[in-house]
């Protein structure tokens, strides 16, 4: 899903430490809202229904996943790209998997190589994977607008073997076969250009006499990789290696039995308008393949197009960013169109103002908003005003530990904050190339590097990043819980809050703001407005200031880096957007979407 348009809205999205990468879904299910978590030992919940991971089927992935498909209707939509109209029916998925494991076969591909996909959201995004899978191969996606130095680095480190491009990006893909020695083989998708040596067209896979599919690959079921994405941390991106047994863990639910949100939300289609590299757009295709669930989406994205596609298709429900919900709510072209299919709108753990909710909530009356969080799908309708989001109750297969940030011992019980770590077959088997993982304590759980703590009833609730922190003197200031006190504002649309040096104190909270567009407001009066609804630790001491966006990157995360290197202008007012961002990141400076590679 590339973005063609330059569209003037933007949201916010976190992601945290493993999170974005699938580290373990949570209960939200409104017909198990009966079950509690079950506190068996005080700073440890697990589900009332818990089950071991012994129950689950130790299928391959990908043999899992074709299975449903071929359970489904023949005739029925599995995915359709709606910016080319090409689309592939439940009854084709399987043959032409055959083919393009055939054609990779032909080529070299074996059991451990890698192929990156660096291309947008294309059909042949997930018949490449379901080939390289069924060839015992790695699928490695990556950010199709990621700049090549970065590209070129997570390809040496992963040792990729063959790259897939598309029309827009295959220039950057050849330049790599001619003039490296990393990749072996160039797939190009959508493109008219000749097949050359070393270049496969996507076309002639799908083509392919289908003679040289491979014998069935033995897999270690626990510990062979075969999905590597990459993941941003505090210590840089890293590759995150997922197994059958990881991925099987998060999608495989026992008969009678929901293991995640999809199958009671959804209906019979879904517009997908997250990106395939991300773990949302992976939930998509997996659960919408197993449920036969059709996915409508799109490989060139602008507005025009997305409101276009949502009336066409007639969906009830998509699954998008928060700047894409923006839209929803301030475009004038929205007046355009009659949305009144909508019913469900399920977006990813942003920061949403309450005035963008409600004007969603206005023009659109007969949707349902739904967040989901990053490492959870949790039944919150709000995010509540202090911001502390209840993630919901641990999944079947999978236990919470919360810890104390002084001596890493269980907290004493309920409501009391400290690290949340998981122990789960859903878990990452570790990070590309690190030997053992540091994340993992000695009885393999998960430190997600996230604060929260659970209830008297087991359900878990997220508070803020520990990295995110501001050091005030001897308090610890969370950024979410004073950017959702300046949203709930209702002239402000995004916000966000940062530490900055200080010399008395260590750090202090420093504010930026976007305004709604056609309201005025001064310093003063948000200042005394946050005073009176915040602790004086929490006071914002290190400025508010008033700015046309905030800085994120290709994630949606906030760049605090970028924000806390800002110099304030004398006027104390940005009239357009900083300079200084677009300097520092002149790719990830996203917010007007001036994206350098999709312009």
């Amino acid at each position: 899903m590339r973005n063609l348009a330059t569209p003037s809205f933007s949201g916010a999205s976190n992601s945290r430490r493993g999170s974005s990468v699938g580290l373990v879904s949570m209960l939200s299910s409104p017909n198990q809202a009966r079950y509690k978590g079950l506190i068996s030992t005080a700073g440890i919940v697990k589900f009332s229904a818990w089950k071991r991971e012994n129950e689950i089927q130790k299928l391959n992935f990908h043999e899992f996943i074709l299975q449903k498909i071929g359970e489904k209707e023949p005739d029925r939509i599995w995915i359709k790209d709606l910016s080319i109209g090409r689309m592939e029916r439940f009854g084709n998925v399987h043959s032409l998997v055959n083919k393009v494991a055939s054609g990779l076969t032909k080529n070299g591909f074996v059991k451990g190589d890698v192929l990156t996909l660096y291309c947008s959201n294309f059909v042949e995004y997930w018949i490449l994977a379901l080939g390289v899978w069924t060839c015992g191969g790695i699928v490695m996606p990556v950010n199709c607008e990621l700049p090549p130095d970065e590209l070129e680095l997570q390809m040496r480190e992963s040792k990729t073997k063959i790259l897939v491009c598309d029309d827009f990006n295959y220039v950057d893909g050849l330049d790599f076969l001619e003039n490296t020695n990393m990749i072996e083989k160039l797939i190009i998708i959508g493109n008219e250009c000749t097949a050359q040596d070393k270049v496969i067209l996507m076309t002639d896979l799908l083509n392919d006499d289908g003679k040289k599919v491979p014998q069935k690959v033995i897999f270690d079921w626990a510990k062979d990789v075969i999905y590597m994405p990459f993941t941003s941390t505090s210590s840089g991106a890293k590759g995150i290696l997922h197994t059958n047994k990881s991925l099987m863990s998060q999608f495989y639910s026992p008969d009678g039995a929901a293991n995640h949100w999809f199958d009671q939300l959804i209906g019979d289609s879904i517009h997908c308008a997250n990106y395939f590299f991300h773990m949302t757009g992976f939930y998509n295709f997996a659960l919408g393949s197993i449920y036969g669930i059709s996915i409508y989406t799109l490989s060139e994205f602008s507005e025009q197009n997305f409101l276009e596609a949502l009336v066409d298709t007639k969906t009830a429900s998509i699954s998008c960013y928060a700047w894409q919900i923006r839209i929803l709510s301030q475009s004038p072209l929205v007046s355009n169109y009659d949305l009144s299919s909508l019913k469900v709108l399920m977006t990813g753990c942003g920061l949403l103002s309450s005035t963008i909710r409600m004007e969603v909530l206005d023009r659109i009356p007969s949707i349902k908003y739904r967040k989901k969080n990053s490492i959870a799908s949790s039944k919150a309708a709000d995010v509540p005003d202090d911001h502390i989001i209840p993630m919901g109750l641990p999944n079947m297969y999978s236990m919470i530990k919360i810890i104390s940030r002084q001596d890493g011992n269980p907290v004493d019980g309920p409501d009391q904050q400290g690290e949340i770590c998981v122990k789960s077959p859903q878990c990452m088997l570790g990070y590309l190339n690190k030997e053992e993982s540091s994340a993992f304590d000695n009885d393999q759980y998960f430190h997600t590097g996230d604060l929260g703590y659970y209830d008297n009833q087991g359900i878990v609730y997220f508070v803020e990043k520990i990295n995110n922190l501001i050091q005030f003197w001897m308090y610890e200031v969370a950024p979410s819980i004073l950017e959702s006190r300046l949203l709930g504002s209702n002239n402000i649309v995004d916000a966000a809050v940062v530490g900055i040096p200080n010399k008395e104190n260590g750090q202090v909270p420093r504010a930026f703001v976007v305004l709604k567009p056609g309201f005025e407001e001064t310093e003063e009066n948000l200042t005394n407005l946050m005073e009176s609804r915040l602790q004086d630790h929490e006071r914002i001491r290190g400025g508010l200031y008033f700015v046309q966006n905030i800085p994120r990157d290709e994630n949606w995360k906030v760049l605090r880096s970028v924000l806390a290197e800002y110099k304030p202008h004398v006027n104390n007012l940005i009239k357009r957007p900083n300079k200084l961002f677009k300097q520092l990141h002149p790719f990830k400076y996203v917010n007007d979407f001036e994206k350098k590679r999709c312009l």
